[in-house]
């Protein structure tokens, strides 16, 4: 890519189907050249764990989130 040009990004629109209703998310990872210096920041992703919530009207939502 040259200079100002954005970089590949995947976006992944999640839904889960559960007894209480549904929960969606989204993520979104981005693609550096080998030789970019971004390419070396943060850490590769494993896994992640959602705990989740039902509220009285039944909405689903994030109550924790671990990242490893």
């Amino acid at each position: 890519l040259k200079r100002n040009q954005r970089h590949p990004s995947l976006y992944f629109n999640l839904s889960f189907q559960g007894p209480g209703g549904i929960l969606k998310r989204s993520l979104q990872s981005k693609f550096y050249q080998k030789e970019d210096s971004r390419a070396e920041f943060g850490h590769k992703l494993e896994w992640i764990q959602w705990t989740c919530g039902v509220d009285g009207a039944g909405n689903i939502a994030v109550t924790e989130e671990l990242i490893k």
